[in-house]
């Protein structure tokens, strides 16, 4: 009778560890932003310092899982598959170290760091990111305010597009690293010809 409950309660016992075995999930896997290098040689820049003060991101793309366009007008969220890190934040650092990388040393203030005295000050929003087998497109608008001692205020709307089929987070983060490189490029250019 012992023996028989014994064995009894081993299979139950068995049985319950294949099937939390078998429920458990994938585990989820976490995705960052790159640096990427300049398109090209950028000229000498001599101005005031830089510093990206703030980037907004879309509500439907502000969340820490990664979403895909499947039609216009249609998301699908990623489950298993995040951000490392909230997208905006992500975002800023990927491209103040862009940028570091573009003009000469002590010209980008750290977002983390107080402000410069002179330095100029850049937001950007994110008005729309896709990245599909369709291609991939990054609207952005970026606006530029001086200090007090030269008040002024320049805007600019951009949008970067790539017919490639783009497929999976990690190409979609390889996208967005890329695309943020190419505004890192037009923002420098746009400094050191003085339209800022």
């Amino acid at each position: 009778m012992i023996v028989r409950r014994a064995r009894a309660l081993s299979l139950a016992a068995a049985a319950l560890v294949a099937l939390m075995t078998s429920c458990r999930s994938a585990p989820t896997r976490l995705f960052t932003l790159e640096p990427i290098a300049a398109a090209s040689a950028i000229p000498p820049y001599a101005g005031p310092a830089l510093r990206l003060d703030s980037v907004h991101i879309p509500p439907s793309l502000d969340r820490i899982e990664i979403t895909t366009e499947i039609v216009p007008g249609e998301l699908k969220i990623s489950d298993l598959e995040h951000w490392a890190a909230p997208l905006g934040q992500l975002v800023r650092q990927t491209l103040t170290v862009d940028l570091m990388v573009r003009l000469p040393e002590g010209r980008v203030v750290s977002p983390h760091l107080a402000e410069s005295q002179g330095a100029i000050s850049v937001s950007v929003d994110i008005l729309a990111f896709s990245a599909n087998e369709r291609g991939s497109r990054l609207e952005v608008n970026w606006i530029v305010t001086s200090d007090d001692s030269n008040p002024g205020t320049a805007g600019h709307t951009v949008l970067f597009q790539d017919d490639t089929p783009t497929a999976g987070a990690i190409a979609t983060a390889r996208t967005l690293s890329k695309m943020l490189g190419q505004l890192a490029d037009r923002i420098t250019e746009d400094l050191v010809a003085g339209e800022l």
